[in-house]
């Protein structure tokens, strides 16, 4: 049994997801497994990966194409360690990592959380831990793929990822976990994930998709969303800014109002509908 285990969920990411091998494998600290999910690539994926596969500690498992979630879902079902990491295929775990989470004084934690260096073009910005919102009980933390390790019991009692979000399932994840008991959560003051921003699939900024999966979060968990105004009028307004893309006038006029019905304050979603009805009037 090893004591980390490092999921990689992959989909037509031969060109990259090298680079995320590369990561785990350069780590000090040698006590872990590396478990790659295909879920479904057509893009010679796995013959890139020969090479890696002869390290006993690297595991390839291939499936038909059932999305991100499912991927890490069976990625938990093998995996054998004490802690869980779920790496996106195109980022990088900076090779202290493992050596820094072992150091920590008092071991015994649910989650772990440290800082990432995301990378746009030229852009770079670190994004740190920060105190969360009352549906999370504002713990201190962040959910970003790459950027926590998770004790591996704890996944498995609330039943892993929601197989049918698309989009938001690490954050609908950590919302459950943060409600299903008292978390003991450790900071690593450090940087460890390079993200990149600019390799994220295409498909994850369908506005078609990510309005079904934000509908769905809605509706799974109203009774959460009730219990924190401004996260509740958050989530509408970005509802109503998705059927705005989608040319949904009427849709995005609404969610805009129940917006700034829940939370009067927050102005974006009633500077949106003052905007939306002057084009509509002007037009």
């Amino acid at each position: 049994m090893s004591k980390f285990s490092i999921i990689i969920p992959t989909y037509n990411r031969a060109s990259l997801v090298t680079r995320a091998v590369k990561s785990v494998l350069k780590q000090y600290f040698n006590d872990w497994e590396l478990i790659i999910i295909d879920d479904g690539s057509d893009d010679g994926t796995k013959e890139t990966l020969e090479e890696y596969l002869k390290d006993e500690r690297v595991t390839y498992k291939y499936q038909n194409r059932s999305g991100v979630s499912a991927a890490r879902n069976k990625g938990l079902e093998l995996a054998s360690g004490e802690y869980i990491i779920f790496l996106d295929s195109d980022d990088e775990l900076l090779e202290n990592l493992l050596h820094s989470l072992i150091s920590i004084p008092h071991t015994k934690y649910d989650l772990v959380f440290w800082n990432t260096k995301k990378i746009s073009g030229e852009l770079i910005h670190i994004w740190k831990p920060t105190k969360l919102d009352i549906i999370y009980r504002n713990i201190v933390g962040s959910f970003l793929s790459g950027s926590v390790c998770y004790k591996k019991s704890l996944l498995e009692e609330v039943k892993g990822f929601d197989e049918k979000l698309e989009f938001g399932e690490n954050y609908e994840l950590g919302m459950r976990l943060t409600h299903h008991q008292e978390l003991k959560t450790y900071i690593l003051p450090e940087i460890h994930l390079i993200y990149h921003v600019n390799s994220k699939s295409r498909a994850r900024n369908d506005p078609g998709a990510k309005l079904k999966s934000l509908i769905y979060l809605l509706n799974k968990h109203i009774t959460i969303y009730q219990t924190d105004k401004y996260s509740y009028s958050r989530l509408l307004y970005q509802i109503g800014y998705l059927n705005e893309r989608l040319g949904r006038k009427k849709e995005a006029l609404q969610k805009f109002e129940e917006a700034s019905k829940v939370a009067p304050r927050y102005l974006k979603p009633l500077i949106k509908k003052f905007l939306l009805k002057f084009k509509r009037f002007s037009s």
